[in-house]
C-alpha cells in the first residue's frame, strides 16, 4: 500500500497514511452514552472508504478530545477510558512505536489540550482535578486543584498572546472557570458569573478575552486579567457545548445541544447568522474556524462534520466516516488536514479542504 506524502507550509515534509483517500451533575459525555454508547473499535486500520487519511485505534471507550502539537509532528488524545494518547501522526495504533500511553492520568479524560510551546499538555477530568502532563515523558507532572466537580474544558493562552502558555483557563461542573498560573502551579482567579454548568472555553486569538458557555444557554466574554465580565450573548435555547474565535477576533461561533449553529459579532453582541436545525436536529459537540476564517466546522450527534460559509452559515460540504457522535476536531498547525475524535472509539485524520471522491476500484490480488 503506497503511502501519501504531504508537504506542510512550513517545509517539512511528512508521511500520513495510505490507502483510498442537562441542570443535572453531568455533561454531554453521559448524556451522549446513554443513547449511543455500544461496542466500537478493535484492531487497525491504515485507512479506510470513508475518504480519511488515516484512522486511530487504541482508545477503548469513546474519545473525547484531541489537540496537535504546534510543531505537527504530534497530537495528543483522551477520552472515557481515563487515557492520554501521545500519537505521532504516522501511527495508527496504540501499540505503534512511537505511540506512548499516560498511564497515570487520574479519571476520566473530559478535554485535553497542548501547549502552544509544546512541552505541556493539560488534561480535564471528571476527578475535579486539572492534570498537568510531560509529553516527551508521559508521566503525570501535576494536579491543579481547586474544582469542586467535574472539569470539561481547558485552554492555553494562545500564541498570540503576550503570555503564549503562562496561563491555563478551565470549565467546571461547578459553574466556575478558574485561572490558572502555569509558573507557579496555582490558581490565579476565579470568573464566577454563570449560574449552571460551564462546558466549553476559548481564549481569543490575541489573548485579551475569554469566552465560555454551558447550560444557562449564554456566552460570556471576560476580560480575564481584571477579573470580570465584558458582555453576554443571549439567544440560544439550549446547552451551549463549542465556542470559537476566528475573523480577528471579530466573531464567535457558538453551537448547542439544541443543534443551533450561532454566529456572534463580538463588537456589536448581537447575532451574524442563525442556523437552526442543523445536523440533523440533533446535538452539536463543537465547532472551529478555518485559518482563513472563511469556513466554520462543526461535528456532532449525527456522525458528521459539516463545513459552513462562515458569512451565511450556509453548508459548503461535510466528512462522513464515524460511526458515533463526533466530539471534536482540529486543524493541522501547518494546514492542509484536520483531526478529528469519536464515540466510535477512533481520530480520524482528512484532507482539508475535503478531496473530491474518487471512483473505487476493485481490489487485485497484488493488492494482498
Amino acid at each position: 500500500m503506497k503511502s501519501l506524502r504531504a508537504m506542510g507550509s512550513a517545509g517539512k515534509k511528512m508521511i500520513f497514511g495510505g490507502g483510498n483517500n442537562s441542570n443535572s451533575k453531568t455533561g454531554p459525555a453521559e448524556e451522549e452514552e446513554a443513547e449511543e454508547m455500544g461496542e466500537f473499535g478493535g484492531g487497525s486500520a491504515a485507512a479506510s472508504d470513508d475518504g480519511s487519511i488515516r484512522t486511530f485505534k487504541g482508545h477503548k471507550a469513546p474519545v473525547y478530545g484531541c489537540s496537535f502539537a504546534p510543531s505537527g509532528v504530534k497530537f495528543v488524545s483522551g477520552g472515557r477510558d481515563g487515557t492520554l494518547i501521545l500519537w505521532n501522526v504516522e501511527d495508527i495504533v496504540v501499540d505503534s512505536p512511537t505511540a506512548r500511553v499516560v498511564r497515570d492520568h487520574p479519571g476520566v479524560v473530559l478535554s485535553c489540550k497542548y501547549s502552544p510551546t509544546g512541552d505541556l499538555v493539560a488534561s480535564g477530568s471528571d476527578d475535579k482535578g486539572v492534570h498537568l502532563t510531560d509529553p516527551k515523558t508521559a508521566r503525570l507532572k501535576s494536579t491543579l486543584k481547586g474544582h469542586t466537580s467535574k472539569v470539561y474544558g481547558v485552554t492555553f493562552t494562545p500564541k498570540g498572546s503576550t503570555s503564549p502558555g503562562e496561563y491555563l483557563a478551565s470549565v467546571s461542573l461547578d459553574q466556575t472557570v478558574r485561572l490558572w498560573s502555569l509558573e507557579k502551579e496555582k490558581q490565579a482567579g476565579i470568573l464566577k458569573g454563570h449560574n449552571d454548568n460551564v462546558f466549553s472555553v476559548e481564549y481569543s486569538q490575541d489573548g485579551k478575552l475569554l469566552a465560555t458557555g454551558g447550560d444557562d444557554h449564554t456566552v460570556r466574554l471576560w476580560d480575564w486579567r481584571a477579573g470580570k465580565s465584558t458582555s453576554k450573548l443571549k439567544g440560544h435555547k439550549s446547552t451551549l457545548w463549542g465556542i470559537c474565535w476566528g475573523n480577528n477576533d471579530q466573531e464567535i461561533v457558538s453551537c448547542s445541544m439544541g443543534h443551533e449553529v450561532f454566529c456572534w459579532d463580538v463588537r456589536m453582541g448581537t447575532t451574524k447568522w442563525k442556523v437552526f436545525g442543523a445536523h440533523e436536529k440533533k446535538p452539536i459537540h463543537n465547532a472551529i474556524y478555518s485559518e482563513d476564517s472563511k469556513f466554520v466546522l462543526t461535528g456532532g450527534r449525527d456522525k458528521s462534520v459539516q463545513i459552513r460559509n462562515s458569512s451565511t452559515g450556509a453548508v459548503t460540504g461535510d466528512y462522513t466516516g464515524h460511526t458515533g457522535t463526533v466530539y471534536n476536531l482540529t486543524f493541522y498547525p501547518m494546514g492542509g488536514y484536520l483531526l478529528t475524535c469519536s464515540v466510535d472509539q477512533t481520530l480520524k485524520l482528512w484532507h482539508y479542504p475535503p478531496k473530491p471522491s474518487e471512483p473505487k476500484q476493485e481490489a487485485s490480488s497484488d493488492d494482498v
